[in-house]
């Protein structure tokens, strides 16, 4: 169970600052004596591993499963580890997609299945993807040569040139989306229309 001490240490100790705890914060949620808080030192250090019980009620504190605290898996339950590894999500994108499904705007997940079975999804999310990229990294897609060498023959400066660049990749963007959502929009129109027709009344 305690295969990896040092390990088990990094992640109580980076999942106790991650909730904006102290190890006094934690020792008092663990009900634990003045004289033994020294402890939560040592399980961090991994100089002595948590009793079965603390371990249960961190779980408990820290809202997640005993297999994350053991560093059995990355995110704070199996279900989100399993969700990360099929897809790369993030732990906070799969918590949000999971809070819109428990809410009463659920179904909003039907119209992203819809965008994300989308024939061009990919190809959006690639064009957001550079674009984010090359406008917010300062990473251009073109040379500064190039971006100079569009400006001497537009007769403009080079910023003017970038500021054009970005707002033509931020119009691809809407567009896309746009298409996008427009065609989902067709496709419902005309399964409707199909249902109707079927209509013995």
């Amino acid at each position: 169970m305690y295969n990896n001490l040092l390990k088990i240490g990094k992640r109580i100790k980076e999942t106790r600052l991650a909730a904006g705890m102290s190890q006094s914060d934690l020792a008092e949620k663990l009900h634990l004596s003045v004289h033994s808080r020294q402890n939560i030192g040592n399980w961090e250090k991994g100089e002595s591993p948590p009793p079965f019980g603390h371990l249960l009620k961190m779980c408990e504190i820290f809202d997640c499963e005993m297999g994350y605290l053991l560093c059995e898996f990355d995110c704070k339950t199996r279900e989100a580890t399993n969700i990360h590894e099929v897809t790369g999500l993030s732990e906070n994108a799969i918590n949000v997609l999971a809070g819109i499904k428990k809410s009463q705007f659920s179904d909003i997940i039907i119209t992203l299945s819809k965008l994300i079975e989308h024939h061009d999804f990919t190809e959006l999310l690639q064009t957001i993807h550079l674009h984010i990229w090359d406008f917010n990294k300062n990473n251009f897609n073109r040379e500064k040569k190039d971006i100079n060498d569009i400006a001497k023959v537009l007769n403009c400066s080079s910023d003017k040139v970038k500021k054009y660049m970005e707002s033509t990749s931020m119009s691809l963007i809407q567009s896309n989306i746009l298409k996008i959502v427009g065609e989902i929009d067709k496709k419902e129109e005309t399964s409707l229309s199909l249902k109707q027709k079927k209509l013995p009344f």
